[in-house]
């Protein structure tokens, strides 16, 4: 009897110890939940990028006018009613600064044109003769709705030294209602042309970077 009351009093010890030993052992704590990295917070929360603003154009040297189409070097160009013109028209004058070339006429109205683009040769209307401006590329520019000068009013075609871009020019004489501009360059360029009034004129501008 004493013997199994022994027994009894070591058995219920080692469970004590048992239990205690066991809840010295801390459960494995769950990850903290992390807060969200500052570079991503700044991320979700700072305004787009606004757009950039339009700019505005403008007519500076080596840029064209805003509100005349450019021609690219190798392509045919000509005026909406080409080659029908009911002015009658006398070109008196050729002028040219870095980047443009103008054709003055007597008259009133717009004068209708046409462009082949630039070449290696160019002709007199007519007389069919090579037009030699020393230059290895030519501009040529027909215009319709001109009149025959009178005796008094044509002494000698208007011509053009080398300013800016363009190296020399040359205004060919009235034939069966129409005359050419020649342009001569180094190099072909983008261009545009633009009819205007008071006084009636041509206008050939040139995108080049002077």
């Amino acid at each position: 009897m004493k013997r199994i009351t022994v027994s009894a009093i070591l058995l219920i010890t080692a469970s004590v110890f048992a239990g205690c030993s066991s809840s010295t052992h801390s459960a494995p704590s769950s990850p903290a939940p992390t807060a969200p990295s500052s570079s991503a917070a700044t991320e979700s929360t700072s305004p787009s990028a606004s757009p950039a603003a339009p700019t505005t154009a403008q007519t500076t040297p080596g840029t064209l006018p805003a509100d005349c189409p450019i021609i690219a070097p190798d392509h045919e160009a000509h005026s909406a009613n080409w080659p029908q013109s009911s002015t009658q028209l006398l070109p008196i004058s050729i002028s040219a600064d870095a980047t443009s070339v103008t054709v003055t006429y007597d008259g009133e109205g717009i004068p209708q044109w046409h462009s082949s683009g630039w070449a290696a040769t160019a002709y007199e209307d007519g007389s069919g003769l090579p037009i030699d401006l020393g230059s290895p590329r030519l501009l040529q520019i027909a215009v319709t709705g001109i009149r025959l000068p009178e005796a008094h009013e044509w002494s000698a075609r208007p011509t053009l030294g080398a300013t800016g871009a363009i190296l020399g020019g040359v205004v060919s004489a009235p034939f069966e209602g129409s005359h050419r501009i020649t342009l001569g360059a180094a190099q072909d360029m983008p261009y545009c042309i633009q009819t205007l009034e008071s006084p009636t004129r041509i206008v050939i501008h040139f995108a080049t970077t002077p």
